[in-house]
């Protein structure tokens, strides 16, 4: 897949005019990134929103999904997470995200029928999947204990 990076790049000819570059995405990384966002961030939700949220994560399934976390942000900020510390295949985030995660109470007779309860998680470090600095597996989240807060 292509995709035009030109009104990020800010280069521009002599005449002003931009310099439109490509650059090539492989397209299983491109769907699989697409994928993480729409299966893991959204930026304005809160807990009362699982039922209705997770009928898009539960279209194309066969099954309710048993659990589902959403980040609490934008997708720029979740793609810095690939910034942070290294272990294995995995990364930890270095900042903190509020996250919501949406557990299943009731399965109805087709997945987009089924009913989630929310809960909401503030602080949290993040632990992802990445492929070429872009998020693709939401693997587990940690509560960061603030350790300013206990000195004196």
């Amino acid at each position: 897949m292509l995709v035009d990076d030109s009104s990020q790049s800010g280069n521009r000819n002599a005449n002003g005019r931009p310099i439109h570059t490509q650059v090539v995405v492989p397209v299983p990384l491109y769907r699989r990134y697409k994928n993480f966002c729409r299966q893991h961030i959204n930026e304005g939700m809160v807990a009362d929103d699982c039922t209705n949220v997770m009928k898009t994560i539960n279209e194309k399934r066969l099954n309710c999904k048993g659990i589902n976390t959403f980040i609490i942000s934008t997708t720029d900020k979740v793609k810095r997470i690939c910034e942070g510390i290294q272990d294995e295949e995995m990364t930890w985030s270095t900042g903190v995200f509020d996250i919501i995660k949406c557990s299943l109470v009731k399965e109805g007779p087709r997945p987009s029928d089924c009913e989630y309860e929310g809960s909401s998680q503030n602080g949290m470090n993040l632990y992802v999947g990445c492929m070429d600095n872009r998020p693709v597996h939401y693997a587990v989240h940690e509560f960061v204990l603030n350790i300013k807060l206990f000195q004196c």
